[in-house]
């Protein structure tokens, strides 16, 4: 396949086919751009990103080692909490479903950069790729966007 828009209304299985493939494509490009810019936590262009970065890393993985380089000032205060004897952190698992929905928004995002439009009337629609690319059920990923949704 070429790497050339495909149809926006999709008239045959092929069409549903590549405008899936052309969309699988763009994400994997963004993924790979996005993890060169952050491979060692740093992103020249705009350091305000790296702060977010160390922000995420301390939230989600426990690593406060790049929250105390990007606020040396204050690095001195930056620790995990204290706990008791006995006591662990509470587990941050891989959840596929909410990679599905942080997926939705950039292939809405991608459509109306490429197409001028944000959801597709006929297939694919952007639920059923994410849910197809993070191997989740479609349901669960509707019933996600909804709590994002009322959660504003």
């Amino acid at each position: 396949m070429t790497n050339t828009r495909p149809r926006w209304e999709s008239r045959h299985q092929r069409d549903l086919a590549a405008m899936t493939w052309w969309v699988n494509d763009e994400l994997n490009k963004m993924d790979t751009q996005e993890l060169r810019t952050n491979l060692a936590g740093e992103n020249a262009v705009d350091p305000s990103k790296y702060l977010g970065w160390a922000i995420a890393q301390a939230d989600q993985d426990r690593n406060i080692e790049p929250l105390r380089r990007a606020l040396p000032h204050l690095a001195r205060f930056l620790q995990l909490p204290t706990r008791k004897r006995g006591q662990r952190l509470p587990r941050r698992g891989f959840n596929p479903v909410k990679g599905a929905v942080d997926d939705i928004k950039r292939i809405r995002n991608l459509w109306k950069k490429h197409y001028g439009k944000i959801k597709c009337t006929t297939e694919p629609f952007a639920e059923s790729i994410a849910a197809d690319r993070w191997e989740v059920d479609v349901e669960t990923v509707f019933h996600a966007m909804k709590k994002v949704v009322t959660k504003r």
